[in-house]
C-alpha cells in the first residue's frame, strides 16, 4: 500500500506539485519509507521525480515534517540509497 501510494503521489506531484507541497510536512516520512520499498523502476521513477517537484514548491517542509529536521533529511536520504540499480 505504501509503494502505491507513493507512486501515486508522486504522479499527482508531477502534474500539480503545489497541490501536494501543501501538506507535505504531514506524508514527507511516509512519502520516503514508500518509495524506498518501490520496485518497478518507472513507478519509482515517478515518485522521485513528483517528491522533487513537491520539496522545490515547499523546501520548508523539510523542517516541518519532524521535530528533528535531521530525521527527515535521513528519511530522504535513505529512499535514495535504496534505488538499486539492477
Amino acid at each position: 500500500l505504501a509503494e502505491n501510494t507513493s507512486s501515486a503521489l508522486g504522479r499527482l506531484a508531477l502534474v500539480q506539485p503545489t497541490f501536494v507541497s501543501n501538506d507535505l510536512p504531514r506524508f514527507l516520512v511516509g512519502w520516503c519509507d514508500g518509495m524506498a520499498r518501490i520496485q518497478d523502476p518507472i513507478e519509482r521513477r515517478d515518485a522521485f521525480q513528483g517528491f522533487i517537484q513537491t520539496v522545490y514548491a515547499n523546501p520548508g517542509a523539510i523542517q516541518e515534517a519532524t521535530r528533528n529536521p535531521v530525521d527527515a533529511i535521513t528519511t530522504i536520504l535513505f529512499a535514495v540509497v535504496s534505488w538499486h540499480v539492477p
